[in-house]
């Protein structure tokens, strides 16, 4: 691992800087509503499946999904099996372990950053037992450079003015809205945000360790999303724009709290990250899943 500058905030500092932390009346009414509106889901996480009182309700990656065009991999993998002159069964093998290490690396990363959450907040007690033992002289030690981006996001986050971490690894779903298309999801971070004119609101934070957001390929030759998302590319980051409006959808649909705003946390290979907002498609993608409902 390449050697990366890091400065980390210790257990004391931490208690010291939460201790100041604004904890409005509406902070706790919110962060009270959204854990009530959507307790009770089951999560099976092999088969990736949730349940509310045994009903399944679809993943909102499958959700977003849907408006992505169907790629032949087949014919991709042969064409690029016969212009880099390797056989087929080998390129197929390779991207089978490439993505397996994609997705374990990200799993990981994901458990980093919930124990982030509490170990920033000053739950020192909830960080996840796999990552306590990373806990040493007052300080969560990082393992990775995704590992080192995120305590730099985290030592960032606690320490900017008018931010109060809410919650972490959070279920939210629509089973409730009438007329919509039942979908649930789980964003990796949700912050209370206030501002100095006294507006307050919550931010949907998600980390994401792609080596790429953007695709150039795609972008140069017009591919796009499918109607009626077909002004975003086909890439990842038009992905994970109708994502993090898909969480939004619960929270000011059903509950009528307030979204400042969606933020994308890209951790890097470097050891650095760079926060990014993405668009907000809620109204659009709230009325095409009105129109879903068999």
């Amino acid at each position: 691992m390449a050697k990366t500058a890091i400065y980390l905030l210790n257990q004391k500092e931490i208690t010291d800087i939460n201790s100041k932390m604004v904890m409005s009346n509406l902070f706790i009414k919110w962060k009270e509503e959204i854990l009530k509106a959507y307790d009770g889901v089951e999560f099976l996480e092999d088969s990736h499946q949730y349940f509310l009182n045994g009903v399944e309700l679809e993943p909102v990656s499958h959700v977003i999904h849907n408006f992505q065009p169907e790629e032949n991999w087949d014919l991709i993998a042969e064409n690029y099996a016969r212009k880099n002159k390797l056989e087929l069964e080998t390129v197929k093998r390779s991207w089978l372990i490439n993505n397996k290490i994609s997705t374990n690396s990200g799993t990981h990363t994901h458990e980093f950053g919930e124990s982030c959450f509490y170990y920033y907040t000053g739950q020192f007690d909830k960080v996840l037992p796999a990552y306590k033992r990373q806990i040493e002289d007052g300080f969560l030690i990082p393992n990775s450079n995704k590992e080192i981006a995120l305590s730099k996001f985290w030592n960032d986050l606690i320490q900017m003015e008018g931010v109060t971490p809410m919650l972490a690894e959070t279920r939210v779903h629509t089973a409730n809205i009438r007329g919509l298309y039942p979908y649930c999801g789980t964003f990796d971070l949700l912050i209370y945000f206030k501002f100095k004119n006294g507006t307050e609101g919550l931010i949907i934070f998600d980390y994401k360790t792609n080596g790429e957001l953007t695709n150039d390929y795609n972008r140069k030759n017009n591919k796009t999303l499918l109607p009626p998302f077909n002004g975003l590319t086909n890439e990842a980051m038009s992905l994970y724009t109708l994502q993090l409006s898909a969480y939004q959808i619960p929270i000011q649909k059903q509950l009528n709290i307030p979204i400042l705003g969606r933020r994308i946390v890209w951790l890097k290979d470097n050891g650095t990250y760079e926060i990014i907002p993405t668009e907000d498609k809620t109204d659009e993608l709230f009325n095409v899943l009105s129109t879903k409902i068999a």
